[in-house]
């Protein structure tokens, strides 16, 4: 970031998060799942952007979490619903 200028600035992040996740804001996503042999440990049902937020700053970036997005279009879970 030192080359580029942007050392000291605070930069706008977008999150595109691929596995399923309940978006209840633009900046806001539960974490429902994980699939494709990930696992990790305590973050099911917590806010995705708040761990990575989180993470970012104990890091002592600026930068900020301002968006996320969900690649997964139709997970299993809701076609159970839909039943």
């Amino acid at each position: 970031m030192e080359g580029q200028g942007l050392l000291n600035q605070n930069l706008r992040l977008g999150l595109n998060f691929g596995f399923p996740v309940l978006k209840t804001a633009l900046d806001k996503g539960t974490i429902l799942s994980w699939t494709k042999g990930f696992d990790v440990k305590n973050a099911v049902g917590k806010d995705v952007l708040r761990l990575l937020q989180d993470a970012l700053d104990r890091q002592g970036l600026a930068l900020k979490c301002m968006a996320v997005i969900n690649d997964v279009r139709f997970p299993s879970s809701w076609k159970m619903m839909l039943k």
